[in-house]
């Protein structure tokens, strides 16, 4: 049975984030197209003290990665935000 948290796949590891203990991330780039997900093209690893998972990504996941992760640790301009996602990013309201 395969683990749906670490879906089969070969890869050549392409960048690691050094992190601390208990903490791996690392970016592979698909070296066999996944059948059931043909549009993947990378993984992303990572291990935390909770999971250890593997994520099937393509260039646009990582965008939007960015972004993402550019709004959690701001300040962010809104305008830039608009542009950028062309309003498919909001920042959350309270």
């Amino acid at each position: 049975m395969t683990d749906t948290l670490k879906p089969d796949h070969k890869c050549e590891k392409i960048a690691t984030a050094y992190m601390t203990e208990g903490r791996d991330w690392w970016v592979g780039r698909l070296l066999e197209t996944v059948k059931e997900h043909p549009q993947e093209t990378h993984c992303l690893h990572m291990l935390t003290p909770l999971k250890d998972v593997v994520f099937l990504v393509n260039e646009a996941d990582f965008q939007w990665l960015t972004v993402l992760a550019r709004a959690a640790i701001g300040p962010l301009d809104e305008r830039w935000l608009e542009s950028v996602t062309c309003g498919a990013i909001k920042r959350a309201q309270n």
